[in-house]
């Protein structure tokens, strides 16, 4: 009897480990604790995070009230200002900074300004421009409006840019003296389609990976791409899918040590809120990690995700979830069966607040995730949040 019972036991709980998580209440949760790194008094939007290889520190970028992108250094309490840029655009909530530190700890930014892209490398005391004028005026009548930057195996600047219109996606890489384009019209092949939202991801062997989205008047639908660059050519690597444009929403890239594509992106599902998914990419094509959403609740909204690939090749996800009027951040990793919850209570300071802007980074010993928390709903406000990071270490 008693083998019985240790039988019918055994079975529960495998099917409890492999079965759908129930989205009310996640089945696996980790107790990763996490540490706020502060407290600050940086108050802005649009954050964006980067790993510095000499100091072992993160630094944060992000657009800031007074109309400036502020670039701060993690001390080991709190934050540093190390650098900071004056905006032409007095609308700096679309400044939208990118940034990156190469093999020497120098820092890279990406930025939009007054509608034309910026790229610029701190020197320790000041900005230089990597710009060209190419790159700020190439096309005549459109204006830039979204970027993406990453750094090759050499620590050349790789940006990724959309134009306003979603016309075509436009690829530059820094040669030494300028960044010239490696891909000055990206679309898809569909006719008649809009092309925007651009990600970035360079592989070991120093192959570029592009992903974005796309419309088709013609089908009312939208499209992921995914292409590899070879340094000579575009091999596509399919579609994740295809789906009326009402249904679509977000999506992020990363590499895994393979240096296969893996893509979080919400979508919209009837009957429920906005969901998130993850794919990756393997030679015979796409699959789903994981049965079902990582939502929290399936009737609530995810947005904003972004992955990133830890050091023992998991995938982990944050994203933004609407719970009533607010969102709150909520991070998971996948461990090869399951999507593992980082953190019994959302990452948020208070639950009374919005969120907006995540960001992560991933170091092999710790994990990092910032944004930016106001009281309000209200885009106008959002200039007002207070810039806010946590980490837990493995």
């Amino acid at each position: 009897m008693k083998t019985v019972f240790l039988s019918l036991l055994a079975t529960l709980l495998l099917l409890t480990s492999c079965g759908t998580p129930l989205p009310e209440s996640p089945t696996l949760e980790s107790q990763a604790t996490w540490s706020l790194i502060g407290p600050t008094k940086h108050y802005g939007q649009r954050t964006a995070l980067a790993y510095n290889p000499i100091t072992g520190k993160r630094v944060l970028a992000y657009a800031s009230r007074d109309n400036k992108i502020k670039v701060l250094q993690q001390t080991k309490f709190s934050w540093e200002l190390i650098g900071d840029i004056a905006l032409v655009d007095p609308t700096h909530n679309h400044a939208v900074p990118k940034i990156a530190v190469d093999s020497k700890g120098r820092i890279i930014l990406a930025y939009k300004d007054n509608f034309t892209i910026k790229v610029k490398r701190f020197s320790g005391s000041f900005w230089v421009s990597l710009n060209s004028a190419e790159l700020e005026t190439y096309h005549s009548g459109l204006t830039w409006h979204s970027v993406q930057l990453v750094l090759d195996r050499n620590d050349n600047p790789i940006v990724a840019l959309g134009t306003l219109g979603d016309y075509f996606i436009g690829i530059y890489r820094f040669n030494g003296t300028n960044l010239i384009a490696i891909e000055d019209r990206l679309v898809d092949a569909r006719p008649y389609s809009r092309n925007y939202a651009p990600a970035l991801a360079v592989d070991s062997s120093n192959q570029l990976v592009v992903s974005w989205q796309s419309y088709s008047f013609e089908s009312d639908t939208i499209n992921i791409n995914t292409q590899r660059w070879n340094g000579s050519s575009w091999s596509d690597l399919g579609t994740v899918f295809s789906v009326k444009s009402t249904f679509f929403r977000s999506h992020s890239l990363a590499l895994n040590s393979k240096g296969h594509p893996v893509l979080a992106i919400t979508r919209k599902l009837a009957g429920y809120g906005d969901q998130l998914l993850v794919y990756q990419w393997s030679t015979s094509g796409w699959r789903q990690l994981g049965t079902s959403s990582l939502n929290i609740r399936s009737t609530s909204s995810a947005s904003d995700p972004v992955i990133a690939l830890d050091h023992l090749n998991r995938s982990v996800v944050v994203w933004k979830e609407m719970d009533g009027t607010n969102g709150s951040l909520f991070v998971k990793r996948w461990d090869g069966l399951n999507w593992v919850l980082l953190s019994d209570v959302p990452l948020d300071v208070s639950r009374s607040n919005n969120v907006i802007d995540p960001a992560l980074n991933i170091s092999s010993t710790n994990i990092t995730v910032s944004w930016a928390e106001g009281v309000s709903n209200l885009w106008e406000d959002f200039p007002n949040f207070t810039i806010y990071a946590k980490q837990t270490v493995y």
